[in-house]
């Protein structure tokens, strides 16, 4: 592509996996939040439209959510035939509330999702994705952790479906892929309910994690069914896994499918109908494979295992992400200047963001290196030096000259005349 031809002025990077990158070109930043439990922006693309962005990791934009949300929900509320109290965990923009009140036999929605900052702000800049399904009187709001929601609800639900944070071994949502969690969810079930969940990449270099919840779910459902759609903005086919005591129908017949969808929905999908279900439960042969030899399960006490295992490598990630911010923090208050006013508002955030966390980010980096020094070896010549290798590449982190460059950039950063 020439570079005429480039249309943004900033980009967005996100690991895809350890040696690749998705970089999505943005126009506009709607909205930034630091919330309790995350940091969100809310952004413009070239050609996808406006998206939700958590920690770094993208969730959904406009463009192509309708690839991701339809298969959430639709396969499960077919399964069942006619869903009438349908439970959300999660799915803060909106669309997926939005899919559940396609169906006309839906009496009430709940949907828990434990940060009401996100779900506000997506509320307010998000229209096209919920499409006002926040004032449906149908609905129930309810800002709590999903966990704690499972552990005090006395409600059966026909319909419950995961769409929280993406599955991570040493993550924090690891919890919510394990063996605990998906018992917590058979207990408020109907006896012919239906769960899905999110369940990762299926592409051939990380369907490990997805064949790993579906044997989890195995452990405590009779029936279980991997399927997964194409999600262009995710650089990758994306998994769901259904659960059930009722059998799957792998093999539904299309023209019935369309007639039911006729039926018991509103309309207006634009992926879902019965020839796509019918493909979307055909689970490649790569893929099924993947799945029969896996033996793993998931439990909380694997996660403590792993979080053990994966401390110092959660500590490298950590000191290089934020060594990394800081150096682009300096070139942005040093290079750009006043005079580039395209960049105001990122460099506003950039300062207020360091300036926010300047003590929590220092302990952060005392914290990173106290697990180094009980797992790495250091250099005999310079002890506050290390250097790691991580996804091949090599990375020094000089303690010394970080902490130096906190102070120096919080000294710019109050003398600069740029805002």
């Amino acid at each position: 592509m020439a570079s005429r031809e480039v249309g943004a002025d900033l980009w967005l990077s996100e690991y895809i996996t350890p040696w690749d990158i998705y970089v999505h070109g943005l126009t506009k930043v709607f909205a930034y939040k630091k919330t309790p439990y995350q940091e969100m922006y809310i952004v413009e693309t070239g050609i996808y439209g406006k998206a939700l962005v958590l920690d770094g990791k993208w969730q959904s934009c406009t463009g192509d959510e309708f690839l991701y949300h339809e298969p959430l929900v639709h396969p499960a509320m077919i399964c069942h035939g006619s869903p009438g109290k349908v439970l959300v965990l999660g799915g803060a923009e909106g669309a997926t509330i939005r899919e559940v009140f396609r169906w006309k036999g839906v009496k009430k929605v709940a949907m828990v999702d434990i940060d009401g900052e996100v779900v506000e702000t997506c509320r307010q800049y998000l229209p096209e994705m919920h499409t006002n399904a926040f004032d449906a009187p149908r609905l129930q709001l309810i800002i709590d952790d999903a966990l704690e929601f499972l552990d005090t609800s006395s409600e059966s639900w026909d319909v419950v479906i995961s769409d929280l944070s993406d599955p991570i071994e040493e993550g924090p949502s690891f919890q919510l892929f394990t063996k605990n969690y998906f018992e917590k969810i058979l207990r408020v079930l109907t006896p012919g309910g239906f769960f899905v969940v999110q369940a990762g990449p299926v592409s051939p270099g990380e369907m490990k994690l997805h064949a790993r919840i579906v044997n989890t779910m195995k452990a405590v459902f009779p029936y279980v069914q991997s399927y997964n759609s194409h999600v262009p903005t995710y650089g990758r086919p994306w998994g769901f896994v259904l659960g059930s005591r009722k059998m799957i129908d792998s093999r539904p017949e299309p023209e019935t499918v369309d007639k039911f969808l006729k039926e018991k929905t509103i309309g207006g999908f634009r992926m879902l109908d019965g020839v796509t279900l019918l493909g979307m439960l055909q689970v490649p042969l790569y893929l099924r494979e993947a799945i029969a030899t896996e033996t793993k399960i998931y439990t909380l006490a694997s996660r403590n295992t792993l979080h053990v295992r994966h401390c110092s490598l959660i500590s490298i990630v950590m000191c290089i992400s934020i060594k990394n911010i800081l150096f682009s923090t300096l070139g942005v208050i040093q290079e750009i200047g006043k005079e580039k006013e395209d960049f105001k508002e990122l460099i506003i955030i950039a300062q207020n963001d360091f300036i926010d966390n300047f003590r929590v980010k220092k302990e952060i980096y005392q914290e990173s290196l106290n697990n180094f020094n009980k797992y790495m070896t250091k250099s005999k010549n310079d002890s506050h030096l290390l250097s790691v290798e991580l996804y091949k590449m090599r990375e020094n982190i000089d303690y010394e000259k970080i902490y130096c460059l906190y102070d120096l950039i919080k000294e710019k950063i109050l003398l600069t005349k740029l805002i």
